[in-house]
């Protein structure tokens, strides 16, 4: 297995396979959800989210906008989150389509897969969606879950990628072997210390 870090990207090769780690997190807020919580807080004078790492992003984003509780502001549920991603973030994902015969994904809550699934099904019908079920989320748009991911690889320390992305990029890589996939793009949404 060859491992190759760049600045925007990871590239893993094994044989004829390649899985592209595609960094979300790169922002001020370490966070693939400040794209989405700066959308929503865009349409929506004061808002509740009721994910809690919405919530944390969307405070430091626009502390008065972010409300602490359910009254007088806009719930933002799993549905108002998968618009979210499906407007900011699946966009960018889905113009790699052309490229890549296969995503994996994280699943916490869905919504992220569910909107990137969504768009790049939208851009390019035959792509195989898989997910590393890491939450009580519902992952039925993926084509195939591993629930637990496979082990982590043994990446370089200096990556200081999360627990979410090390698993993404295992089930990248599985699933790359099981299912024939010569090149899947691997969601990476968070970074460790």
């Amino acid at each position: 297995m060859e491992i190759h870090g760049e600045l925007s990207r990871l590239v893993i090769k094994e044989g004829p396979r390649r899985v592209l780690g595609m960094p979300l997190f790169l922002n001020l807020f370490g966070s693939v959800k400040a794209l989405p919580a700066a959308y929503i807080l865009g349409r929506f004078r004061r808002v509740y989210f009721e994910d809690e790492r919405f919530r944390d992003v969307a405070m430091a984003l626009c502390a008065d906008c972010t409300a602490d509780g359910r009254d007088d502001a806009e719930i933002v549920g799993r549905a108002l989150a998968v618009e979210a991603y499906y407007n900011t973030i699946a966009h960018d994902v889905a113009a790699l389509a052309p490229g890549i015969d296969s995503i994996a994904v994280p699943c916490f809550t869905g919504a992220l897969g569910e909107a990137v699934a969504k768009r790049a099904r939208e851009v390019e019908p035959g792509l195989t969606i898989v997910a590393a079920k890491l939450g009580a989320g519902d992952c039925a748009w993926a084509d195939a879950v591993y629930s637990p991911p496979p082990q982590p690889l043994p990446l370089p320390r200096a990556l200081r990628l999360g627990p979410a992305s090390l698993a993404v990029l295992s089930t990248a890589l599985r699933a790359s072997e099981e299912y024939g996939l010569y090149s899947t793009l691997a969601l990476l949404t968070d970074w460790g210390a």
